[in-house]
């Protein structure tokens, strides 16, 4: 499968004004975003109430546009301490939300955020953790709330059966001392995976405004796609597509994959 995904992280009342340019942006290119939307409490906002933020929730989904579940609060809040904590923490830096929960921890929270999304008119069919972190038990619970896909940093998971696509996210580090290392890592690596087939993923932030050098860089490796000839698709239609080709597996490989 040969697509491009463009998707934009942390969509919420905080980031509303840049979460918006950064849409124009991609719709003037001809990209359909995956919009990945914190439904509760960040940065001193939210959580969701039916006013301006909403509505433009229901527009840009309107406008092709598609609305995933990114987390709850965003926020890091379970520690069980050792390894996993400190490599969780370097990843995510505090935004490992649902790195270390267990399978009940994760159903509750998952489906609060769901609930804060149906109220305003948004029943989203994917859920990404923030940083892309989730433990195992959280997949299986995610699967129990019948969120029907996922992604971690190197797949798209279908929730439904044990099939997921290979593909890597292509994301900036803006504000750190790692944004040119990472801006030019991702020209790389988005074009090697434009020279050898697949789906091109691109992650995008909001605080990547801040950066010029970021922004050119996912924004030259979109355009680049886009040239190659790769239709602009959301995660949910990769999903789609993947099911066609491959065909569905039981949920018993499901289950032996995330035990």
């Amino acid at each position: 499968m040969t697509a491009l995904v463009v998707s934009v992280h942390d969509v919420a009342p905080a980031t509303f004004e840049r979460s918006d340019r950064l849409v124009k942006i991609l719709e003037s290119r001809g990209v359909r975003a995956s919009l990945l939307v914190i439904p509760g409490v960040w940065k001193g906002h939210g959580p969701l109430s039916d006013d301006r933020f909403s509505a433009w929730l229901r527009e840009v989904k309107g406008r092709g546009h598609e609305i995933i579940q990114h987390g709850l609060h965003h926020v890091a809040v379970h520690s069980r301490g050792g390894l996993r904590t400190r490599l969780g923490y370097l990843i995510g830096r505090g935004c490992e939300e649902f790195w270390e929960l267990s399978s009940s921890e994760a159903y509750e929270l998952a489906r609060e955020g769901r609930l804060r999304l149906s109220a305003v008119g948004i029943r989203p069919k994917g859920f990404i953790a923030p940083a892309w972190l989730a433990s195992r038990a959280t997949m299986r619970a995610l699967r129990e709330l019948e969120f029907e896909f996922s992604t971690t940093h190197s797949r798209i998971v279908d929730l439904g059966s044990a099939t997921s696509v290979r593909s890597f996210a292509l994301s900036q580090r803006p504000g750190s001392s790692m944004t040119l290392f990472a801006a030019v890592v991702v020209r790389l690596l988005g074009l090697s995976i434009m020279r050898s087939g697949g789906v091109v993923r691109v992650a995008m932030h909001p605080d990547d405004l801040d950066s010029n050098i970021a922004l050119w860089s996912s924004l030259r490796t979109i355009d680049d796609a886009i040239r190659s000839g790769r239709p602009s698709v959301t995660y949910g239609e990769v999903v789609v597509r993947s099911r066609r080709t491959n065909g569905q597996r039981s949920a018993n490989d499901f289950a032996m994959r995330f035990a």
